[in-house]
């Protein structure tokens, strides 16, 4: 793995231009990263306020100029036709940057015999019979067999769901209707459909207002068997439990930052800059991430970000714009380290890159508005000064990696064509009269990906070589070893043009061809300016031996290089 780190020095930001205060509502599942950095600028002089209303009172506030920004995990839904009510930027030009990713958790109480329970799992189904009152008590068959057979206590299961208008409860409830359509549906009555609004609200579910609402209410000491959901950071903050939620591997997994990021790489974001919502995660292909160690209700939360000009924009004037701007790159660089201790993750490199892209509109609006110390992770201003990180006075620089990642135990089993078969006992290039033929055998080279954090870009080459092949006593050289590379879509975070190799052929199909026994056939590369994000690559292998060599399983090692500067 090859590192690159800025070096940064611990001096005190150059603020330049005029500054004024600014104000934002809205998201509580993401006000604890939020209200860190507000802490932290103020160190450093700029006046930033932000209050957690929730998702849809954040956008209400933008839209009626009673905010300079808003912060909210989905974006503007337009005419919503149950209620008749118009969620619309009403004529307010904006655009979305993505500020952070977490995971919306589900905290818990139960306690047996006055001891917290800290290791429950759920799953999917189960999660949406608990909030669709189908299941009602913690002894239920489906959450017996969710923890191995170990059955929980007789106790009533209490929801506790959000009363305001939450980006947690249109996550979780994007997340039933797509993955749980049936039981979502008939629970509410209509159409399967994600809503900001949990309800019908009955049985022993009981609703509160805000993050810090529902979390009093699981945490209460009258609550054993209570249940809600909100951001992990809450219930970290609370030192309570949540549940570890099962995944489509079937795995049981908790919201850590790892987790949750690996669940991200599955979002597919939108990069049409026209489209309206430029930047927006679809998280369909997040609720099925494949990965053993993906958190499926994973996801973005978003500001929303005044672009007009002054004459499109009241509220807005240069010395709230420099603000803005300058709070906001600090979220996206030093702001971005430490979320992990705190229930979040870091938003990967490609994000950063486009959420600064984002912050320039602010000065396209407003040509007075300086961006040098914001304008990107690098530099002197606020995103690389020195200031207090968890409570040390070390400094936060932005860094960035590249790195293999082979799947656990990947391997590839070469299977034997039919002889009879066409292409399964072809005569040998090497050998003019073609009386010696060859076995083929074939086989699949996959769980291979290059992680490029480095927002720098310099490129990278991954490369292979084989060992010969061995079988008791005989030898198979590795030169009769060939492959096709071909990359797999790329992730979310994806940016570039990497390229597959060229194709290697076995030396008995092509006497010049050296195999994979060469000095390192290229697998697939990135070249400088491009690769950032991780790109899964495969390739379809194939090996002639030749049909006087002896009965057996022969077996090689496949060493891959990633080269980078």
């Amino acid at each position: 793995m090859v590192l690159v780190a800025a070096t940064v020095t611990a001096s005190s930001p150059a603020w330049g231009a005029a500054h004024a205060r600014i104000t934002g509502t809205g998201s509580s599942w993401a006000a604890s990263a939020l209200n860190r950095w507000v802490a932290d600028v103020q160190r450093q002089g700029l006046q930033a306020d932000y209050t957690p209303t929730g998702s849809s009172t954040g956008r209400r506030d933008f839209a009626a100029l009673a905010s300079d920004f808003a912060v909210s995990d989905l974006p503007f839904q337009g005419l919503d036709p149950l209620t008749g009510v118009n969620d619309t930027s009403q004529g307010r030009p904006f655009a979305y940057l993505p500020i952070v990713a977490g995971g919306t958790s589900f905290p818990y109480q139960i306690r047996v015999n006055g001891t917290l329970v800290r290791d429950l799992r759920l799953s999917g189904q189960t999660l949406a019979g608990i909030f669709t009152n189908q299941i009602t008590n913690w002894n239920d068959p489906a959450i017996t067999a969710d923890n191995g057979g170990r059955v929980l206590p007789s106790l009533d299961i209490l929801p506790v769901v959000h009363s305001e208008g939450s980006g947690a409860t249109w996550h979780f409830t994007r997340y039933l209707a797509r993955q749980f359509p049936a039981e979502w549906g008939a629970y509410t009555g209509r159409t399967p459909a994600a809503t900001s609004y949990f309800g019908p609200v009955g049985g022993r579910m009981t609703a509160r207002n805000g993050s810090d609402g529902v979390m009093n209410a699981v945490t209460a000491a009258s609550a054993n068997g209570a249940i809600g959901y909100n951001e992990y950071s809450y219930a970290l903050a609370a030192n309570y439990p949540v549940a570890n939620v099962q995944n489509a591997a079937g795995s049981f997994v908790a919201p850590t930052a790892d987790n949750v990021t690996t669940a991200l790489t599955h979002a597919m974001i939108d990069i049409n800059r026209a489209s309206p919502t430029y930047l927006v995660a679809n998280l369909d292909n997040v609720y099925i991430a494949p990965e053993r160690d993906a958190y499926p209700l994973s996801s973005y939360s978003y500001v929303i970000l005044p672009t007009g000009t002054n004459a499109q924009d009241a509220r807005m004037n240069t010395a709230k714009r420099q603000t803005l701007a300058e709070f906001l790159a600090y979220g996206l660089c030093a702001g971005q380290t430490g979320l992990g201790a705190v229930g979040y993750a870091r938003l990967p490199a490609n994000l950063v890159r486009a959420g600064f892209e984002q912050i320039r509109t602010l000065q396209a609006a407003d040509p007075d508005v300086d961006l040098t110390n914001a304008s990107s992770c690098d530099g002197n201003g606020p995103t690389t000064a020195g200031v207090p990180v968890d409570g040390d006075n070390q400094t936060a620089p932005y860094q960035g990696s590249v790195a293999l990642q082979v799947a656990g135990g990947t391997a590839v089993q070469l299977r034997q064509l039919d002889p009879a078969a066409p292409g399964g006992h072809p005569a040998q290039a090497t050998d003019p009269t073609g009386h010696r033929h060859a076995w083929v055998f074939t086989g699949e080279l996959t769980g291979i990906s290059v992680a490029d954090t480095r927002p720098d870009q310099p490129g990278w080459t991954l490369t292979g070589q084989a060992a010969d092949f061995v079988a008791g006593g005989t030898t198979v050289s590795s030169v009769h070893l060939g492959w096709t590379p071909a990359l797999v879509a790329a992730a979310s975070d994806a940016e570039g043009t990497p390229v597959a190799g060229p194709a290697v052929a076995p030396r008995m199909q092509v006497p010049a061809s050296s195999g994979l026994a060469g000095s390192g056939a290229t697998l697939a590369g990135a070249p400088a300016g491009s690769g950032l994000g991780t790109q899964t690559v495969s390739a379809a292998m194939v090996l002639w031996i030749p049909d006087t060599a002896p009965r057996g399983t022969y077996t090689s090692t496949l060493t891959l290089t990633l080269i980078s500067p």
